[in-house]
Order: C-alpha cells, then structure tokens, then sequence
C-alpha cells in the first residue's frame, strides 16, 4: 500500500535547475517479505522537445520486509522550461511470482522563476547646498547628507511562490533582504542611498547593483542602482596649466611664468568650468611669504557666480619685479579658489625676473675699398647672457 495515489504522480509545476523531490511510502501488509523495483521509462515532451531531465528514485530495487514500511524519494531535475509525462511502473516478486503493482504517470511542468520589476535602475541625488558659514566647515554636516529613499515594487510572474533573497551593497540600502513572494504577488520594497560616508566636499557618483536570487536556484536578476552626491565643484583647464609634483591632490595645479626681462608682464587665462546641476559662488585668494606678492601676481576676476554647465575665463598675471642689486629673483604665490560650500582648488604659480645682459659683437665694421656693384657680407653676434629671453629689432 502507497502513501500517495501511484496511478498518478503529479508534480505540478516545479522549478528549472533545482531538485523536485516526493516522498512516499509503501507497507507491506503481508506475511511474506516481497521484492519491490521500479523501472522508469522514457519522459515524453510536447514534440518531442529536448530537454536535460533527470529522474531517480531511491531505492529502486529493495526488499520490503512483512508486515513493515519502506520510505522512498523521488528526485526530478531539469534545466529546460518544459511540460513532462514519463510512465512509471513498480513490480513485486513474491516468491517466483512477478507482478505489476502500479502502473503510474508521472507529470508536471519545469518553470523559471519570473518576476517584474517597476524599473531596472533607480537614481538618487543628493544636492549638499552651502549650511552656515562655509569657510568653518572641515566635512559636509549630517544636515546636507541625509538619506534619500525611493520605492521599488516587484511582481512574481510565475506560478509558485518564490523565496528570494537580496544583496544588497552599501553604501545602498534596502528593507527587506528576505521575502516569499506568492504568484501574482506585488511587493514594495523600498532601497535608500545613505550618503553619510562623505568626509569631503568633492562631487561623487557611485553605481551598484542589487542582485536579486531565487533561493537554491543559480538565476539572479540585478537592478541598477545609481548615487549622486553633488556638492559645487568646478574643473580647471587651460593650455598653460601643467602638473606639480604633489602628494596632496589639491596642489598639483601650477601656472609657470618662466623669467621675464624686470619690469616687463605676462598674463595666462584658464577655463573654469562648472560641471555639476548646482551654481557655484567662488573668491580667489593670493597666498605668499612674499610681502610684495599682490605687486608681482595678479587674478581677474577675483570671484564670481558660475552658473550650470558654465565656463568663464580667469587671468593670471605676473609682473617680473625688478631686484634691487639686478640679479635674477624668483617669486612664488599659491592662488586659492574658494567655493562656496565646496572644496578649495590651489594653482601654484611661479615666475622669474632678469636683467637685460646681452653683448654685440663687433662693435663696428671697417671694409677697405670695394668695387662698384659688389657685394659684402660679415656676421654681427649678438649673445644674450641674461635668464630672459631677448626680443629686438635691428635698425640701419
């Protein structure tokens, strides 16, 4: 006698690349011991689909003792989404005698898991606009990093419940990391972006996904997640903006006059660029242990408002400073660029004063009789022995 109706076995639907378990018994109520076997036959799919299906049951073969019980399991595994029969026949041999015990049908259909999201990516952004005095901040306050949250509904589109579980990585938050979700179910669920990491104030974008999994089922489904923290920032370029050999970031900007002749001025420009969907207010600031620094480098405009997606032009100069004994002189000052309720941007700048120190050679030129018509070349030096290079002009 079975525990479950043997005429047929129906399994319903099960899912892909997962073991589908059953488990029965028979007893044996006779007073003889009987030798039981079950002998599968081919599984039958609509046109003959192929698929990879796997049947056991254990044991197969056993002798089941009078007047006891047997436990048996039957195990189905398949990874092709496809409906399945597969006739199934268990004999008895008592003594000499064979007989059929049952002839059944096995059934049921292998599924995916299939769910639905709402959207497959999310979007935070958290704008960290300017709180108090901003020169007295040394990291963004709790005030301009709060956590933003939205919702995310998801539907099971099959037709068994699913046990799913939830990875989600930080600095990305969610509030349910385990669910069952039945068919036809809709959840919310709902991920925050915490942004309480932030020790700077410079503008960062961070991209995750969370990995939704079907519990012992390999099928994974990801939603993209994306975190803005935008504080104002702008971006220095220009052709006359080199790299300086820096440990710290912020100081690796410099703008290299080279020597100039005394009392002579060059001017560069750079672009600042305001990249981020908040304006920016700026203020240059000159710093030097040279007393004459605000004599020698000059900026223009000293501050400002940069609008979104804006670029504005800003002038540095230097005025090579005569020395007082004529040597050559070497100045340097650090350019700080204040943002309001951002980070400070430094460009250092350098430049060289000489004197004009230049020798021609010959003094004159003595040319002996010639004869008419003809043609006299000779060769004037001019050697330029200072720093700086020399423009000039040659007049007869």
């Amino acid at each position: 006698v079975s525990s479950i109706d043997m005429k047929c076995i129906d399994f319903g639907y099960v899912l892909t690349e997962q073991p589908a378990i059953k488990k029965f018994e028979m007893e044996n109520k006779a007073n003889r011991p009987f030798e039981i076997r079950f002998t599968p036959n081919k599984v039958q799919t609509p046109n003959n689909q192929k698929s990879d299906f796997v049947f056991t049951i254990d044991p197969e073969h056993i002798v089941i003792p009078c007047k006891s019980s047997q436990s048996f399991v039957i195990n189905l595994n398949c990874s092709t989404v496809v409906p399945f029969t597969m006739p199934l026949q268990c004999h008895a041999t008592i003594g000499r005698q064979r007989i059929l015990l049952f002839d059944s049908i096995l059934k049921g259909s292998f599924v995916k898991p299939l769910v639905t999201f709402s959207t497959t990516s999310l979007e935070f952004e958290q704008k960290c606009f300017p709180i108090g005095e901003p020169r007295t901040q040394t990291f963004p306050s709790e005030d301009q990093l709060k956590t933003v949250t939205k919702s995310l509904t998801i539907t099971n589109k099959s037709k068994l419940s699913l046990p799913i579980e939830v990875d989600c990585p930080k600095p990305f938050l969610i509030n349910n990391n385990n669910f069952n979700i039945e068919p036809d179910e809709t959840k919310e669920l709902f991920i925050s972006f915490d942004p309480s990491f932030k020790k700077d104030f410079i503008t960062e974008i961070i991209q995750k996904n969370v990995f939704f999994a079907f519990v012992d089922h390999p099928q994974k489904i990801k939603v993209s997640l994306k975190g803005s923290i935008i504080f104002p920032n702008l971006k220095l370029s220009g052709d006359c903006l080199e790299m300086a050999e820096s440990e710290d970031p912020s100081l690796r900007q410099k703008i290299d006059f080279g020597v100039l002749m005394m009392n002579t001025e060059q001017t560069k420009s750079i672009e600042m660029t305001n990249n981020v969907s908040v304006r920016v207010e700026y203020e240059w600031q000159l710093m030097s242990t040279d007393a004459n620094s605000n004599k020698i480098f000059d900026i223009f405009p000293l501050y400002g408002v940069i609008e979104p997606n804006e670029s504005i032009p800003t002038h540095f100069s230097f005025f090579a400073l005569a020395d007082i004994n004529g040597n050559v002189h070497d100045y340097e000052a650090k350019a700080v660029c204040h943002v309001t309720g951002g980070p400070d941007y430094v460009v250092n700048l350098m430049g060289s004063s000489a004197t004009i120190l230049y020798k021609i050679t010959p003094a004159s030129f003595t040319y002996s009789s010639i004869c008419f018509s003809s043609t006299v070349t000779d060769t004037l030096m001019i050697t330029n022995s200072s720093k700086a290079a020399i423009s000039f002009t040659v007049k007869i």
